[in-house]
C-alpha cells in the first residue's frame, strides 16, 4: 500500500515553513520504496539534507535533485554497514 504525503508542506520541527512542496513527495516515495525503508524515515533525511543545502544553494530549482541524491547515497552507506 503506497504511503503519501497530504499536506501541504513538509515541515521539520525546527522550520514550521520548510520549502520543501508537496512534489517532493514522489521523490521521497520512491526513494522509500527502492532503499526499503520507511517513509517518515526518508522524509526526516530529506529535510535535514534539504535545510543543509538550501542557504547555499546558488540554483534554488536544482535543491530537490541534489537533496534526493545525497539521501540516497546516505541511505545506501547506511545499508553497506
Amino acid at each position: 500500500m503506497p504511503h503519501t504525503i497530504t499536506k501541504a508542506r513538509l515541515t521539520s520541527p525546527e522550520s514550521p515553513d520548510s520549502p520543501i512542496l508537496v512534489q517532493e513527495e514522489r521523490a521521497i516515495a520512491r526513494l522509500a520504496r527502492d532503499t526499503h525503508t520507511a517513509i517518515a524515515k526518508v522524509q526526516e533525511i530529506f529535510l535535514a539534507e534539504y535545510e543543509k543545502l538550501a542557504p547555499s544553494a546558488r540554483i534554488k530549482a536544482f535543491l530537490p535533485l541534489l537533496t534526493g541524491k545525497r539521501v540516497r547515497a546516505l541511505l545506501r552507506k547506511a545499508t553497506d554497514r
